[in-house]
């Protein structure tokens, strides 16, 4: 059985990712996945480091991971005065089809939603 994290990595190319919700404490994106007729997709992401997203694009790729998805220099850049625990750090890098890139840091793995017989 294919994951929905397997899912967006293989198929959601051309997808258009959307901001549905952001506070301090949790973030929600909304996935249309063309792929699978067009069907509305939730990225929750909660316990937040760093949100570096456009609050609409289509997307090209994504890749979940750690902290190795990230530029080299960028936590250097941004953890000024912060003291995260970058080793537990978990990245959601997301490339639009013009080649930028976009990061959710977080302390927790993203939960995804999905419609039943998605994946």
């Amino acid at each position: 059985m294919t994951t929905s994290h397997e899912v967006l990595n293989n198929y959601a190319d051309d997808s258009e990712v959307s901001i549905l919700s952001c506070d301090q404490d949790q973030l929600i994106l909304r996935v249309k996945v063309d792929a699978h007729g067009g069907q509305i997709w939730r990225i929750k992401c909660s316990n937040l480091v760093h949100v570096d997203i456009a609050p609409l694009f289509i997307l090209g790729r994504v890749d979940f991971g750690g902290q190795e998805l990230l530029p080299y220099g960028y936590l250097t850049n941004r953890n000024r005065g912060y003291e995260g625990d970058e080793d537990t750090y978990r990245v959601i890098r997301f490339t639009d089809i013009d080649e930028n890139t976009h990061f959710v840091i977080t302390y927790e793995e993203e939960q995804i939603e999905v419609p039943k017989g998605a994946t």
